[in-house]
């Protein structure tokens, strides 16, 4: 897929306040950080899992699949959506309308030293250790583990809804399908966040709160792929 506006490098800077357990002494402190890069203006989705549902002329397509946005994050998306079959020559031609949704990969901005001290920041508290129960089956905790900060991850995310009308061209070849599509991706919506995750030594995760941020490029652009499957049941 090619994005026409993929989206610009971030910065964030914030002044934050750390209380020592030990004295109880507090200092201050400003996190600077950046993403160092921009989001990618070629973007390759990969189906993990796609099936399409057909009854006749009509077929519904449901996937879930991830996507690269910005450097090395992996973004996880899920799709839905309709065909209208028709039947030329031993090929089907697929007028097709897609609605996306990218649940976008946190990139790592920075980090704040979190051992033995409490940090407050933008409204939140990342205590120096944190709790979680251990439920059973029937919902009873059993125990609750509880877990010391190493240090606090300042993230940033970005989620986007999109549409996409393509026209899909494939052949069967007994129950191979093969096929090649092209469309046009557009945005509908977007959200993007500034996340704030606490880590200890092992790498267990607490997320503590999230800074809504102004949009930041769009998954807008031509999109083009090509598909390999498996037809199962009669027909």
């Amino acid at each position: 897929m090619s994005v026409n506006d993929p989206g610009r490098d971030v910065s964030s800077s914030f002044s934050y306040t750390a209380t020592d357990l030990s004295t109880g002494v507090s200092a201050f402190g400003t996190f600077r950080g950046s993403l160092g890069q921009g989001f990618l203006r070629t973007v390759n989705p990969i189906d993990l899992a796609n099936l399409e549902f057909v009854r006749g002329q009509h077929s519904i397509d449901l996937g879930v699949g991830i996507a690269n946005e910005i450097g090395t994050s992996t973004s996880v998306y899920f799709k839905g959506g309709y065909r209208k079959i028709f039947s030329f020559g031993g090929f089907q031609i697929k007028p097709a309308l897609d609605l996306y949704y990218f649940s976008g990969g946190s990139t790592k901005m920075g980090s704040i030293d979190n051992r033995n001290q409490d940090l407050t920041m933008m409204g939140f508290t990342a205590t120096s250790e944190w709790t979680k129960d251990v439920t059973d089956e029937d919902g009873n905790v059993t125990e609750t583990d509880t877990y010391y900060a190493d240090h606090l991850d300042v993230n940033y995310t970005r989620h986007d809804f999109a549409v996409k009308p393509s026209v899909i061209v494939a052949k069967q070849l007994d129950r191979l399908c093969l096929s090649v599509e092209a469309g046009w991706m557009q945005e509908l919506g977007q959200s993007c966040f500034l996340k704030l995750d606490q880590r200890d030594g092992a790498g267990n995760g607490n997320y503590v709160g999230g800074v809504p941020l102004d949009n930041n490029g769009s998954m807008s652009g031509l999109y083009f792929a090509v598909g390999v499957g498996v037809r199962l049941g009669k027909g």
